[in-house]
C-alpha cells in the first residue's frame, strides 16, 4: 500500500496560523553554533541556530523541539513585554510565528515563515538563545529530528520538507553546585486495578501484545483493521495507550473512514466522498474539481472489500459533507464543518496537529460558499495534556486532573509525550473532576 505523506506546519500567530504543505526532499540544514563550550555557573552564553538551505528556497522553519537540560541551563527571556519565556528570532524569515520556552521540561518551540509568496535563499542566524548556567554538569542542546520525519523539526519550501542533518551542541557548567536531585515521589496514595470504564470515549488504545488499534466509542470499541483507515483517522501526533491486559471491553464494529474522506480501489478510476460513513462517487473530473477537491488528498485503497462494504448514497445531489476541513484563500484559519452545518476554527497549532493528519486534505473553499460560525474546536478526547508539572486526561470537553500520578502510567499513558497546553488552549476547556 503506497505510504501517505505526513506533514509540517508552522504554528500559529495569536489564534490563527499559516500551514506548509510538506512531502520529504533534500536540502536543508540546522546547526547550533557554537556546538560546545564549557562555561561557569552564573554565566551567560549566547548560543546561535543557523539555517544553511543550500541554494534551495524555502518559507518555513520550525523547531518542534529543541531540547537542553532545565536542570542545568536556564533560557534567559528575550522578551520581557510578553508573557512567558522566549528565544531571541531571527530576521531571515519575516514572520514569527511561536516561540515559546517550557522551563520546566527544557523544550524550546520555535517557528518562522516567509511572507506568502515569498521564499528565502541562503544561510544565516534564524534564532538565537541566551543561556545560564545555574548548576554543574553537562546539557545536550539536541533538536527533535528524525529523517524523513515531517513531526518534528522542519524546514519547508515549495511544498516538500526540506531539511535532511542538524548539528546538534553540548555545553558544560562547572564552579556551581550539583544539580538538585528531586526527592522520589510519594507512595501511591489511590493506586488501584484500571477498569474499562476510566477510559474517555475517543481514547486510542492496544495491547501490548496485541498490534490491533482500538477507539473507544461509549461502552464499545471499534478496531482499525486497515492501514490507510488507520492514517485518516489516527494523526501522529495523538497518543496509542497501551493498556493493561486486565482491561476487558466489547468489541464493535470495524472502523470506517471519517465523513469527508475521498477514497479510490487501486484498480478503479472512481474516487468517491465518503459522506457520514456511504460513499458518493464522482462521475467526472470536472465534478471533482467543481466542488474544490485535490487528486492528492484521494486515499487510495488496497482492499476492495473496504470499498465494496461501503454503502452507496442513494441520493446523489452534492452537498459539502459533515466532517470536511477547510479554508477560504484569503484567510489562514481552518475549520471544521460540523453535522450542524457550522464552522468551526482551529485556534492553536496544537489544537490543528491534534486532529488533522494531512493538511493536503484541507479543502480550500470559494468565498461564496459560506457557513455560520460555530465554536471554537476544542481538544480531542482520551489523551494526555500538561500543564505546569499537572497532568489531565480530556474527557467531553474538560481536562481532568490526575490525582494519583501512578495512575497515569498505570492507564498506559507516556507522559513523555503528553501535549503542554497554552493558557488559551486550557481556557477553552473547563477543569473537570479528577482521575482518582
Amino acid at each position: 500500500m503506497p505510504s501517505i505523506k505526513k506533514v509540517i506546519i508552522t504554528l500559529g500567530c495569536s489564534l490563527f496560523f499559516v500551514l506548509c504543505y510538506v512531502s520529504v526532499a533534500s536540502a536543508a540544514t540546522l546547526t547550533v553554533s557554537p556546538a560546545s563550550g564549557s562555561y561557569t555557573a552564573g554565566q551567560t552564553f549566547t548560543v546561535n541556530v543557523l539555517l544553511n538551505t543550500t541554494s534551495q528556497p524555502i518559507d518555513g522553519v520550525d523547531f518542534f523541539y529543541l531540547k537542553y537540560n532545565p536542570a542545568i541551563l536556564q533560557v534567559q527571556d528575550s522578551d520581557a513585554a510578553t508573557s512567558g519565556v522566549q528565544i531571541i528570532p531571527g530576521t531571515l524569515l519575516t514572520q514569527t510565528l511561536a516561540n515559546t520556552v517550557d522551563a520546566a521540561t527544557g523544550k524550546i518551540t520555535f517557528s518562522q515563515v516567509t511572507t506568502t509568496g515569498t521564499s528565502y535563499n541562503g544561510s544565516g542566524t534564524v534564532a538565537s538563545i541566551n543561556f545560564k548556567g545555574i548548576a554543574n554538569g553537562t546539557s545536550t542542546l539536541a533538536f527533535d529530528f528524525t529523517a524523513g520525519s515531517t513531526a518534528d523539526t522542519n524546514v519547508a519550501g515549495g511544498g516538500t520538507d526540506k531539511l535532511t542533518a542538524v548539528t546538534n551542541g553540548s555545553f558544560t557548567i562547572t564552579g556551581g553546585t550539583d544539580p538538585v536531585t528531586p526527592p522520589p515521589p510519594p507512595p501511591p496514595t489511590g493506586s488501584r486495578p484500571i477498569v474499562w470504564a476510566d477510559y474517555p470515549s475517543g481514547a486510542i488504545f492496544k495491547y501490548a501484545n496485541n498490534a490491533t488499534v482500538y477507539i473507544k466509542e461509549g461502552d464499545i470499541a471499534r478496531p482499525i483493521t486497515d492501514w490507510t483507515v488507520y492514517l485518516n483517522n489516527v494523526p501522529p501526533t495523538r497518543q496509542i495507550l497501551v493498556i493493561p491486559s486486565s482491561v476487558t471491553f466489547t468489541s464493535g464494529a470495524v472502523l470506517g473512514l471519517r465523513s469527508g474522506t475521498m477514497v479510490r480501489f487501486v484498480n478503479d478510476p472512481t474516487v468517491y466522498l465518503i459522506v457520514q460513513g456511504k460513499k458518493r462517487p464522482f462521475f467526472s473530473e470536472s465534478e471533482f474539481s467543481q466542488y474544490n477537491y485535490r487528486f492528492d488528498a484521494v486515499y487510495t485503497i488496497n482492499d476492495p472489500n473496504l470499498i465494496q462494504t461501503i454503502p452507496t448514497v442513494s441520493d446523489y445531489n452534492y452537498v459539502r459533507p459533515f466532517g470536511t476541513w477547510f479554508k477560504y484563500a484569503n484567510n489562514p484559519t481552518i475549520y471544521f464543518l460540523n453535522s450542524a452545518r457550522l464552522k468551526r476554527p482551529f485556534t492553536t497549532w496544537s489544537m490543528y496537529r491534534m486532529w488533522v493528519d494531512d493538511p493536503k486534505n484541507v479543502v480550500t473553499l470559494p468565498s461564496s460558499e459560506t457557513y455560520a460560525d460555530g465554536p471554537l474546536v476544542t481538544l480531542p478526547n482520551g489523551d494526555l495534556f500538561k500543564i505546569g508539572t499537572t497532568y489531565y486526561i480530556t474527557d467531553n470537553n474538560q481536562l481532568r486532573p490526575f490525582s494519583d500520578q501512578s495512575l497515569i502510567s498505570a492507564m498506559g499513558f507516556n507522559t513523555a509525550k503528553a501535549v503542554t497546553l497554552t493558557t488559551a488552549e486550557r481556557d477553552l476547556h473547563t477543569i473537570g473532576s479528577p482521575i482518582q
